[in-house]
């Protein structure tokens, strides 16, 4: 029986229906990889035919003669493609909920003037990837930008719960390195990552949608990007005492830096939660705070803007979400100047605070504190205050964390920050002895 040959002659309808069956999914490893390849590249041609249509849209908007794709397709109206987004919300001494807050949304930004008015054809923009040098930071980081949007639209096709979460935290991952990228103009435009790229991630289409704390990365790196802040070092814009050893006090802002942002302002403006900062003096520089060794910040009638929590000797009692927060002592039955802006916050002024957490913390509060540096946490309304000495007008004051806000970025968890990657530049600071702990 064995021996027999088998009788069976298949028909030529089911020969037929094998054979699309062979070519639509393949019977063979082979066959598999080579389809899969075919898929792939049909993605990158169909994500470069969409990248070029931007462009011509963009030229379009900055005045350059009309254009039509390779198919002659007429690209005067490509608004089915990408929407205008609106402007984004200039700080204000109003209170300026975060973009990213639970409940309040997305929000997209219209790419800068300075962006869109670089031409593809442009001498930079041709000769920018001619070098055959691999280590080349240009190209360097148009690949690792490259590699970014492809996780995104990884991101975005992923159906599979399990296979999402992994994709996010590859995405995670691109976007904290990306933070580290020597980039410049023209590789930004290159792989249109500020016209068609961040954005997607923190003001996703429909249907679509991304965990809090990388949508808070990703516009953090889009608003530095945007305002053309392309230097990566934690400590840029500081100038650094000379013969000064580990006594680093005398370090100031360097006067020519042209990205300082003003700290006179209730809200957190343009900063997002979990922000985070090597020194307080970095986020003097980024209008987090405005002092760059005390702890409160404010304005005379103007009340409290920002305080930060740290050691000091102060008996401050962190909760998380609520803190008794100790201001400084006075002399004569009269609270300093520091003290009066946070009573006039909590009496009259009632406008929340920013609050920053320092490393620096007790041991008893390491709960809530970030591993290295200051990280910003959040607002918080200064709901009571406490006589605690008489003769020294010491207070103690409450403050509460404002509802609608996401938590705290501390813990072993992916929202934490500082990010992996801050973390070894940090570390690296630290050995060129540019940081002391």
């Amino acid at each position: 029986m064995s021996g027999r040959k088998s009788s069976f002659v298949p028909s030529e309808d089911l020969k037929q229906r094998l054979k699309e069956a062979e070519l639509k999914f393949g019977h063979t490893p082979a066959k598999q990889a080579a389809r899969f390849a075919e898929i792939m590249q049909e993605r990158k041609r169909e994500r470069e035919r969409r990248e070029k249509k931007e462009q011509i849209r963009l030229d379009n908007a900055s005045g350059h003669q009309e254009q039509v794709d390779d198919d002659g397709i007429d690209l005067v109206d490509l608004n089915a493609v990408h929407e205008e987004p609106p402007e984004p919300p200039q700080p204000s001494h109003t209170v300026v909920p975060s973009p990213l807050s639970a409940g309040n949304g997305g929000m997209d930004y219209t790419p800068p003037k300075w962006y869109t008015e670089i031409r593809s054809d442009s001498f930079a923009m041709k000769n920018m990837m001619k070098t055959k040098n691999k280590n080349d930071p240009s190209r360097q980081a148009v690949v690792a930008l490259t590699a970014l949007k492809e996780c995104l639209c990884l991101c975005e096709q992923e159906r599979n719960k399990i296979m999402l979460a992994i994709q996010h935290e590859n995405l995670r991952n691109h976007v904290h390195k990306a933070e580290f990228l020597r980039v410049n103009k023209f590789v930004l435009k290159k792989v249109f990552i500020l016209c068609n790229g961040l954005a997607r991630v923190f003001a996703p289409k429909q249907g679509i949608d991304f965990p809090w704390d990388l949508k808070a990365d990703a516009l953090q790196l889009y608003l530095r990007w945007r305002d053309q802040n392309f230097e990566f070092d934690l400590l840029r814009g500081i100038k650094p005492a000379e013969g000064r050893g580990e006594h680093r006090n005398a370090d100031r802002i360097d006067p020519k830096w042209p990205h300082r942002v003003s700290s006179k302002y209730y809200g957190q403006g343009e900063l997002v939660l979990g922000q985070w900062w090597p020194t307080q003096l970095c986020m003097v520089r980024d209008g987090a705070h405005g002092v760059s060794q005390g702890g409160i910040c404010g304005e005379k009638k103007m009340g409290a803007y920002s305080v930060v929590l740290s050691s000091g000797g102060y008996e401050d009692e962190d909760h998380g979400d609520w803190i008794w927060y100790t201001g400084t002592p006075g002399k004569d039955c009269t609270p300093t100047d520091v003290t009066t802006r946070l009573i006039e916050s909590c009496d009259t002024i009632k406008k929340p605070v920013r609050v920053i957490r320092s490393s620096n913390l007790p041991n008893k509060h390491k709960q809530h504190r970030p591993e290295r540096g200051f990280r910003y946490d959040g607002l918080y309304n200064v709901v009571a205050k406490q006589l605690v000495d008489q003769q020294t007008a010491m207070y103690k004051f409450k403050l509460v964390r404002c509802s609608g806000q996401y938590p705290i970025r501390s813990g072993d968890n992916a929202a934490r920050r500082p990010t992996p990657q801050e973390l070894d530049n940090y570390q690296k600071l630290r050995e060129l002895g540019k940081l002391f702990e």
